[in-house]
């Protein structure tokens, strides 16, 4: 899974940056404000177990 390079990112690098890769059911949403790259900011799997709902994109 994608959300495994935000645990594995090098410290130094994790410690300046705003990482986040937190789950919320069956999605996972990865972050890094630090980068305007899409591929490091987006929700994965969001709708796949269960379908999406006007609160899950409250959250």
């Amino acid at each position: 899974m994608i959300a495994f390079m935000f645990v594995a990112a090098p410290d130094e690098y994790a410690a300046g940056s705003n990482l986040s890769y937190p789950r919320f059911g069956a999605s996972t949403w990865i972050a890094d404000q630090s980068l305007p790259i899409a591929e490091f900011n987006r929700v994965m799997g969001m709708g796949i177990e269960e379908p999406i709902t006007e609160a899950n994109l409250d959250e």
